[in-house]
């Protein structure tokens, strides 16, 4: 996502809605769940979801 974010960057590219992509990504990570790949993150939109 680093490299995708900065390409998007360098070629005048808005990478906001990347950036929060990221974001979600590394807060799955760090809550343990890296091993569940990019699916995983509909689990964790779901969680917000609910609130």
């Amino acid at each position: 996502m680093d490299d995708m974010i900065s390409h998007r960057r360098s070629v005048g590219v808005e990478a906001m809605r990347m950036r929060e992509v990221k974001e979600l990504m590394d807060r799955r990570i760090a809550d343990g769940h890296g091993d569940q790949g990019f699916s995983s993150l509909f689990e964790l939109l779901a969680e917000h979801s609910r609130r």
